[in-house]
């Protein structure tokens, strides 16, 4: 992201607050570690009542949380490339 982003902010600037970053990145670890712990218990849950729907479900969700978190992982890259596009200096 500061590659991307160093042609836009002024010199002795930070794209992002250093300390938003270390907060951004363990919030980001606890997230994704309740997500992670969550899945199975949303499957155990839905194996109650039909255990066939239950793993077509289980199915669709892990894609679904594969590329959700795909495409959370690499944020900040796409942010800096949309911000480098719109914001192009002279």
């Amino acid at each position: 992201m500061e590659l991307l982003m160093e042609k836009v902010i002024p010199v002795g600037e930070d794209a992002v607050e250093p300390f938003a970053v270390a907060i951004g990145v363990v919030a980001y670890g606890v997230m994704a570690n309740i997500s992670y712990r969550s899945g199975w218990i949303v499957e155990l849950v839905g194996r109650r009542s039909d255990e066939a729907a239950a793993r077509a479900r289980a199915k669709k969700l892990f894609l679904m949380g594969l590329w959700l978190s795909c495409l959370l992982t690499t944020a900040p890259f796409w942010f800096g490339l949309i911000f480098r596009l719109t914001h192009r200096s002279g």
